[in-house]
């Protein structure tokens, strides 16, 4: 179990072990939908988008070299722009949502080391829910996608053979931020939300994916230094940090006020140099210790056998 607070970051790294783009890469799609005849017609024909909104739209993104969608449209005011950005990241990905790759039958994921530390106590399984509540960990994702709270909602019904209401109302305990909003619906429970937008390989029409656009908003220009209070303050409350998938962009760094004073922290480093890595702890490390592992396997084996 993980008796001692916890506060799991997770960037888009993380999501991409299930299959999911990085920023980068959905960076990329985003712009290729600009020769997609269908989201034209959608945009002009049946939102009532000028085409020419459309097309700068798409001109601006590539060309303005923002690393992220995120970063984009935090330096825009136009209405239009986050109409069309909810539709299209939306629709690119629900395309990755597949059961099969959140819970594979011939391999160990990043979530089942999360969540079977969560479930074991010396050894033994937590019997109840009761005991699973002891868990002292939270969540903050830098993600849109429904990857975290499908797999928490799946297998704390399977383990503890309780319905879909009950495993979203114990969910409820262990709190979730998405810093940049998520495509669920977090004004019903997440067993009414999976049930009227299930997680599926399949093709989905226009009007569904336009009503699940609706869960998203975006960070306006005028509130592009505001911090994410919410998240600020887990990681205040935190003795410990797990950082899994993330890039260490600065954008997202000062977003949460990601400076970690007297903390124990563990992070995953894929791609970055060392060089980069003393930067990393030089800039965000107040007093704390930084244990970098390049994979989130790895980081996640280290961090639970120093930790409580």
């Amino acid at each position: 179990m993980i008796l001692s607070n916890t506060v799991f970051i997770l960037g888009a790294g993380m999501s991409n072990c299930y299959g999911y783009p990085t920023g980068l890469q959905l960076r990329e799609e985003i712009i290729n939908k600009s020769t997609d005849k269908k989201f034209e017609e959608h945009f002009t024909w049946e939102k009532g988008i000028d085409p020419v909104d459309l097309k700068d739209f798409f001109n601006r993104f590539k060309y303005s070299r923002c690393y992220s969608i995120d970063q984009f449209l935090a330096l825009q005011n136009k209405e239009v722009f986050f109409n069309i950005s909810k539709f299209l990241i939306t629709d690119i990905l629900i395309s990755y949502e597949n059961p099969n790759e959140l819970f594979p039958s011939n391999k160990i994921m990043p979530y089942d080391l999360i969540w079977n530390q969560m479930i074991y106590s010396d050894g033994k399984i937590t019997v109840d829910l009761e005991m699973l509540a002891k868990n002292d960990i939270s969540f903050i994702t830098f993600n849109y996608d429904r990857t975290l709270e499908y797999f928490l909602f799946n297998v704390i019904k399977n383990t503890y053979f309780i319905n879909g209401l009950k495993a979203s109302e114990f969910l409820k305990n262990i709190p979730i931020i998405h810093v940049y909003d998520s495509l669920i619906d977090y004004s019903i429970s997440l067993s009414a939300h999976f049930k009227s937008f299930d997680y599926q390989v399949r093709e989905h029409s226009i009007r569904e994916i336009e009503s699940l656009s609706k869960n998203l908003d975006f960070m306006r220009a005028n509130e592009i230094q505001k911090e994410s209070k919410n998240a600020v303050d887990l990681l205040h409350q935190a003795h410990n940090v797990i950082i899994l998938g993330f890039g260490f962009d600065d954008f997202n760094i000062n977003k949460v006020n990601l400076i970690l004073q007297n903390k124990i922290v563990f992070a995953s480093c894929k791609g970055l140099s060392k060089s980069r890595q003393a930067n990393i702890k030089n800039k965000i490390a107040n007093q704390s210790s930084i244990h970098f592992e390049d994979e989130i396997s790895d980081v996640l084996g280290t961090a639970f056998l120093n930790i409580s």
